[in-house]
């Protein structure tokens, strides 16, 4: 639910600075230039509560991604048998060019 802001013309920001700092302890404030929104004045404590809620957000986001991917690909033994595919007999076996590294 979107709280209601109080709204003030940047005009007023030189006037009113106390009153205007007093009231973002209350609620945010927008500030309008030519009836249009300008922009947002917020108090600092709130600021950091609202960053930080954002952060917690995006690490729940970022596990939820996460843990929908682990899940998605499930990797197992003999998953693939049916795409066809044949290793060599001799796959496991060392290459004549690295005999000499061997010994």
């Amino acid at each position: 639910m979107h709280k209601a802001m109080m709204t003030m013309p940047v005009s007023e920001l030189r006037t009113k600075q106390a009153s205007i700092i007093a009231q973002l302890k209350e609620s945010p404030i927008l500030l309008t230039q030519r009836g249009r929104g300008a922009g947002v004045l917020v108090h600092p404590d709130q600021w950091n509560e609202m960053v930080e809620l954002l952060e917690d957000y995006e690490d729940i986001l970022f596990a939820k991604s996460r843990k929908d991917e682990a899940t998605r690909i499930s990797r197992k033994a003999g998953s693939a048998k049916h795409l066809g595919i044949k290793m060599a007999d001799d796959f496991d076996e060392p290459l004549e060019d690295f005999a000499e590294y061997m010994s």
